[in-house]
């Protein structure tokens, strides 16, 4: 009898922690739950967590650790946290904070008190995508942006949550990442990776926010844990974590893309680089849990919808920018390159869901966008897409915040789409204004060079080639000072090329003057 008593005293739960949270939420019952009926409102104002620790030495030795939650009531009551507690309370949502804290009460807690807090493999999964991110860094592959992602914080500071009541130490931050997909993905720590191509899609700040504020539902809602924890039941998690370095890989691939083709025309990310990040962040999806399924999608677009409400924002943004993603697509034909569907399923039915699409563009929006519009206008024409390029390079254009790049990219489009004076005509003039914004851009000199040729200006192109010529002479002298930075091979290659190019040229303009 006495051994016996021993081992239930041994088994007791010891309270190691306790965690409070402030919140001001009000629920109304819609389903008794505890010692509450139906109907009744409950005024919330706080949300405890404790961790307790159970050690039976008697018998294995072996330390459990048990997450307990409850919410705290106004005068002081507390009312233990269940799995059921979605089905049980309506939260009355007025702020943007109490949207996400209402999303974690009725979503992520049911799952902690399940699943317990994880933190070895909430530590793992943090860590690895600490490691993706660095990186992609480390291999040119983040867009650098200053003005744009300061603007980008702006955003964000709107819609994600002050606090994770649920007391996950990430946070939501942002990487730009030099790509053409037309995707956004949320890490396990909270970092946003959006792509050029993404920003470049989108016209106005509605939608913007839109795409945002699904992207923070994922975090909030914690469905990359979700999704991990169901690998983990399939017995998938370990082939994951293995293909964890060909991730990394493949980074380091796509950035030598970047550096050794940075001399040409447009100068900018490749196809190569393209096709590289796509299969990049399709197996990161796998890895860091990010293949969401269809309900989860959904679930993330209705926040994304309360989200637009509850700051002033058009409630149909996020159907628009879908659609603009769907008439990408139309145009493009090439999911594989320019729409992440692997992580994003039945696109349509979603347009339909979140409302009414209106294509209205907002141009200062659009100003803002104008670099990462760029980018994608060189991916565009690296993929011989040169209405689509041209189109990209036009919207900076009208919005009178073009760069040299944007009037040589619509110059050398309008090369390989027409072939009239008139068409030629004005290359030369995109030319001319090219040379003013930046007279030392290397790709203006061919491009010019090949529409006087067109214009059959003989001399003038012989006389644009010899200069060409000078030019990449001070090139191949500079190579000797830059010899061991990351740009040499790059530059070396470009020099042999054109130098070649150059002297070919020079005999056939010799014999035709």
């Amino acid at each position: 009898m006495k051994r016996f008593i021993f081992s239930i005293l041994i088994i007791l739960p010891i309270a190691i922690h306790a965690q409070m949270y402030n919140i001001n939420l009000s629920a109304k019952v819609v389903k008794k739950y505890q010692d509450h009926s139906k109907g009744e409102m409950l005024n919330i104002i706080g949300l405890r967590h404790d961790i307790t620790l159970s050690k039976d030495l008697y018998y294995s030795g072996v330390n459990k650790f048990n997450d307990s939650y409850s919410m705290i009531l106004e005068g002081g009551a507390e009312v233990p946290l269940t799995t059921k507690i979605d089905r049980a309370l309506d939260f009355q949502i007025k702020t943007i904070d109490d949207l996400w804290n209402a999303a974690i009460l009725q979503d992520v807690i049911p799952m902690l008190i399940t699943k317990g807090t994880q933190v070895d493999l909430r530590q793992e999964i943090e860590n690895d995508a600490l490691q993706y991110i660095e990186t992609l860094k480390e291999n040119g592959l983040e867009f650098n942006d200053p003005y744009l992602l300061n603007y980008l914080y702006t955003i964000i500071s709107k819609i994600a949550p002050s606090t994770l009541i649920d007391g996950r130490p990430g946070s939501v931050n942002i990487i730009i990442q030099d790509s053409p997909e037309l995707n956004a993905a949320t890490y396990p720590n909270g970092t946003i990776i959006i792509n050029t191509g993404l920003l470049a899609a989108l016209h106005t700040e509605d939608e913007l926010v839109a795409v945002l504020a699904h992207e923070i539902a994922h975090f909030v809602l914690d469905h990359s844990v979700q999704n991990i924890n169901a690998q983990i039941e399939q017995q998938k998690r370990a082939a994951a974590a293995a293909a964890f370095a060909t991730v990394l890989a493949g980074i380091a691939e796509a950035g030598m893309a970047y550096y050794s083709n940075g001399y040409y025309m447009p100068g900018a990310v490749t196809a190569a680089t393209a096709i590289a990040a796509t299969a990049i962040a399709s197996q990161a999806v796998e890895d860091f849990g990010m293949n969401y399924s269809n309900q989860q999608e959904f679930e993330a677009d209705r926040y994304a919808i309360q989200a637009l409400d509850f700051l002033g924002y058009n409630r149909n943004a996020l159907s628009t920018a879908l659609n603009r993603l769907k008439e990408i697509m139309l145009i493009e034909r090439s999911r594989a390159m320019y729409f992440a569907s692997y992580s994003h399923p039945a696109l349509v039915e979603r347009i339909n869901k979140a409302g009414t699409p209106s294509m209205a563009s907002d141009p200062e929006f659009e100003k803002m966008m104008s670099f990462a519009v760029t980018n994608t206008a060189f991916v565009k024409y690296d993929c011989r897409r040169f209405k689509e390029a041209m189109c990209y390079a036009e919207q900076n254009i009208k919005n009178h915040v073009a760069t040299a790049d944007d009037y040589l990219l619509k110059a050398n489009c309008l090369l390989a789409l027409n072939g009239t004076k008139e068409s030629d005509h004005e290359v030369l003039s995109l030319i001319n204004k090219a040379k003013q914004l930046d007279p030392t851009n290397v790709n203006i000199f061919k491009t010019e060079i090949l529409t006087e040729l067109r214009l059959k200006n003989i001399s003038n192109a012989k006389i644009m080639l010899d200069e060409y010529v000078k030019y990449l002479a001070e090139k191949e002298n500079h190579l000797k000072d830059i010899q061991h930075s990351d740009v040499w091979l790059g530059l070396y290659n470009y020099v042999i090329s054109e130098r070649k190019w150059a002297s070919k040229m020079s005999i056939k303009l010799s014999g035709m003057i």
